[in-house]
């Protein structure tokens, strides 16, 4: 697009025999123009150096030759990047994008804190058929029990006392696309209930409407506790559970990939410095091994946490590793006010 458009201004400069001025805007179209090419041999490349997994039409490629496990274009529709070379992570990548090929099939996506189910849930959701249809993130601990049926199932102005315009709920605004529940967990059990015959049927009944409502759905969950320890306690149905997770997707904490570890600092050093516009700091070896024999039981947020500190307060613009025993300790002073009591240090 660029290129037609300094097309475009060239002709203009000929047609008013201003020549000196077209030839310098036909110097830069031609570098555009060798720009592009030049990506689209890096993405030619790319693409048939790396291994096409998936269902049926809606196949991926995974991306074994930069940092990014997906391609550009996959990761600028989730909003990031996944970052790593880790086998397991991999092989992460290729179950999720093997369950978008079923666009129907609930997911479940068992985590710690801070390993990215979100962004996962999106991973999936960007490829799979239903990827032109709308994501709706939910926390499903904020819901009440005198607010969840209007929330997830909207409702007709003048239905009720406070009802002074129409609301569409959670559901019918994931139609056609993806539901995602947050830490599903901590889901009520009345709630769970109610959102039993929604899954089974596929249909929905806002408040204040004689009729039902049919909708086209996909819903995936997360959660960073065990889930089927809470069935055990009966603090969660076992009936919901099996509506929820007819695919299962459990996401490596960042101790279980370590190898990540170095690409991800380079990662967060660049995308951090961009962010703040300025110059990115050096890192000592020294650091760098202090940073991956921490266990980080944050996971990836923490580490993101430490690195941004890391780069706000580099003042000579070298982290050593003295820096990131502080940075590490502030995080797990942190940690520790607001009651986390699994934090260590190796």
């Amino acid at each position: 697009k660029m290129g037609n458009n300094l097309l475009s201004i060239v002709e203009c400069y000929e047609k008013t025999e201003n020549y000196k001025k077209s030839l310098e805007i036909l110097k830069k179209y031609n570098q555009v123009k060798q720009e592009y090419f030049d990506e689209e041999k890096k993405r030619i490349k790319e693409i048939t150096a790396n291994p096409l997994i998936g269902i049926g039409n809606n196949k991926h490629y995974i991306f074994r030759e930069n940092n990014s496990l997906v391609s550009r274009e996959l990761s600028h529709k989730i909003g990031m990047p996944f970052i790593g070379k880790s086998p397991v992570m991999l092989k992460i990548i290729n179950q999720a994008i093997l369950m978008a090929g079923n666009p129907n099939a609930s997911v479940l996506i068992r985590g710690e804190s801070g390993t990215g189910k979100e962004i996962m849930a999106k991973l999936i959701h960007y490829s799979s058929p239903r990827e032109r249809g709308p994501f709706i993130p939910i926390n499903s601990a904020s819901f009440t029990k005198g607010i969840s049926q209007s929330a997830l199932f909207g409702h007709k102005k003048g239905s009720f006392t406070g009802a002074i315009e129409k609301r569409v709920g959670y559901f019918e605004a994931a139609n056609n696309g993806t539901i995602f529940f947050d830490e599903i967990g901590d889901m009520p059990l009345d709630i769970q209930s109610q959102l039993l015959r929604v899954l089974e049927e596929k249909e929905i009944h806002p408040i204040g409407y004689n009729q039902t409502i049919k909708i086209n759905f996909r819903m995936i969950t997360a959660t960073n506790i065990d889930i089927y320890k809470l069935v055990e306690e009966n603090k969660f149905r076992f009936d919901f559970l099996n509506r929820i997770n007819t695919l299962e997707l459990q996401i490596p904490s960042l101790r279980e990939r370590k190898e990540d570890i170095p690409i991800l600092i380079d990662y967060y050093l660049n995308d951090l410095s961009n962010k703040l516009k300025i110059k990115k700091p050096k890192i000592s070896r020294s650091a760098i091994k202090n940073l991956c024999d921490y266990n980080y039981p944050g996971n990836i947020r923490e580490l993101k946490n430490i690195i941004e500190k890391l780069v706000m307060f580099s003042d000579d613009k070298t982290i050593e590793s003295d820096d990131v025993f502080l940075a590490q300790n502030n995080q797990v002073q942190c940690c520790e006010n607001n009651n986390y009591t699994s934090l260590n240090l190796e």
